[in-house]
């Protein structure tokens, strides 16, 4: 593919006390097979060695921006304040401890440009555990709603998978930059499902590309890895509240949708789901009937 201006990719990654893993991340994105990128490093005060890191990739690489925040402004806004920057037509967050296979830009935005009316691209995803040195795929296949052309149906089935399908790792994709500060305009970024529902009201998404890969890194285990019976009251509680305001959201997002909405959230417990991590058998949601 011809790179132009048509095709720039902005990569944000916000980073705070990142040392221990920024360099593999950095040197996973500047190995990527397409090079029309921006790389956007915004540090968030740190502490440790990750100005010093960021700062030689820097001055290694021009395509990497490093800008330090005098003061440590809160994860949420630091962002927010890397997607602000970005005025490239495609956009994606990139955590600092985690990795993307060589082809992950280049499969992503050919598909971007073979499908104009997709808003963003699936990732294959890749969950591992640095402790545990533990790998599990997330079968993209749990989320082919994404493509569907009825915004609402989109909407709902996303709405309606578990936080446990690893949904949330949707707001790591390439995305249309206009779609991503849209939905971001309509919910900010306080909550990863509130943000991929959002989005799915905006445009549909595009399939997963074969063959690319975006490992989600966490320096333990991942949501779910040990899923017990029995959970505490005051992890229940907090789960349970945090659901009841995302859903007060949700609904004012898409008021139409308030039933179903109602009957997915009365449904939604931190161990109650079936098949695909559904949290309500669909034919019970009048929308997808026939």
């Amino acid at each position: 593919m011809e790179q132009g201006e048509a095709e720039r990719v902005v990569i944000g990654l916000p980073v705070f006390n990142g040392e221990k893993h920024i360099s593999r991340a950095l040197e996973s994105l500047l190995a990527q097979d397409y090079g029309n990128f921006e790389l956007l490093i915004r540090d968030n005060a740190s502490t440790d060695e990750t100005g010093r890191i960021c700062r030689m990739y820097a001055e290694r690489d021009s395509r990497v921006k490093y800008h330090r925040n005098p003061e440590n402004i809160g994860a949420v806004a630091n962002f927010l304040a890397v997607l602000e920057q970005a005025e490239s037509p495609y956009f994606m967050w990139a955590a600092f401890d985690d990795l993307w296979s060589p082809d992950f830009l280049a499969r992503s935005v050919e598909t971007l440009c073979r499908q104009p009316e997709a808003g963003f691209v699936l990732n294959n995803v890749v969950l591992q555990s640095i402790r545990y040195r533990v790998w599990r795929r997330v079968p993209a296949s749990r989320f082919s709603f994404v493509s569907h052309p009825d915004s609402d149906k989109r909407f709902l089935a996303f709405v309606n998978r578990h936080v446990y399908s690893h949904k949330t790792n949707l707001v790591y994709a390439l995305m249309r930059t206009q779609v991503l500060k849209a939905a971001v305009a309509k919910v900010g970024f306080m909550d990863g499902e509130l943000l991929g529902a959002a989005l799915l009201l905006e445009a549909p998404g595009a399939g997963a590309p074969l063959g690319s890969r975006f490992y989600k890194r966490y320096e333990k285990k991942w949501p779910a890895m040990f899923i017990r019976k029995r959970i505490s009251d005051e992890k229940r509680k907090a789960f349970e509240q945090h659901r009841d305001k995302r859903f007060e959201k949700l609904k004012e997002l898409a008021p139409h949708l308030e039933p179903q909405l109602e009957a997915i959230r009365a449904n939604y417990h931190p161990r109650a789901f079936g098949r695909d991590f559904l949290i309500v058998d669909e034919g019970r949601l009048d929308i997808f009937a026939g």
